[in-house]
């Protein structure tokens, strides 16, 4: 098989595996995948909630898993899933039952599809010239497509999770400067350093 053959079959391979985390993401209900996610983080906290249980059902090897451990979730990849999640439509056609959405199982069901996908990408970015270059967006664990300076949905994302209530008045106190005026400025100078080709 040549070199452009075998880098296609990357391709092909990497847009699959894309695609099967993207629609594993759009059947979950977002409140009750962002509760699942929450109770898995705190299942493997130093101080549990006594009543985790009532959100999540798992294997007792689960609590408190230390990494490397096989149950143990990072919590790099659990934000990054929520984050695709976030980012992308959910289906209007299926969704996961509600007692999928309460299952350890299901976290990692997911956690594995997107470690699936990185690899697939990974096989294709990284080799023996670029491996150096690929450092960066390995040690924050991004995608491709999440490489974007400005992607406008993170940007309502952050906006509306730090932008209101106690978060803003933590950074309008503690920088002098409301996180509205804050933003606007920051909007506006990127669009006067931003280049014709629109990078």
């Amino acid at each position: 098989m040549d070199a452009v053959a075998t880098l296609m079959e990357k391709i092909r391979a990497r847009e699959a595996e894309r695609a099967k985390l993207i629609q594993s993401l759009s059947y979950l209900n977002v409140p009750q995948a962002l509760q699942m996610f929450w109770a898995v983080n705190m299942l493997q906290s130093e101080n549990p909630p006594a009543d985790i249980a009532r959100y999540l059902t798992f294997p007792a090897s689960a609590a408190g898993a230390p990494m490397g451990s096989p149950n143990h979730a990072l919590k790099w990849e659990i934000e990054n899933v929520i984050l695709l999640m976030l980012a992308n439509p959910t289906s209007g056609l299926k969704s996961a039952h509600p007692s999928e959405v309460r299952k350890f199982d299901t976290v990692c069901k997911i956690l594995n599809q997107y470690k699936t996908a990185k690899i697939a990408e990974d096989r294709i970015l990284i080799s023996d010239r670029t491996v150096l270059e690929e450092m960066p967006r390995m040690a924050i664990e991004q995608f491709i497509w999440q490489r974007e300076f400005f992607h406008s949905q993170r940007m309502h994302l952050y906006y509306f999770i730090y932008g209101q209530g106690s978060c803003a008045a933590y950074f309008e106190q503690k920088y002098g400067l409301p996180i509205d005026q804050f933003a606007l400025n920051c909007v506006g100078l990127y669009s006067t350093r931003r280049r014709p080709d629109g990078t």
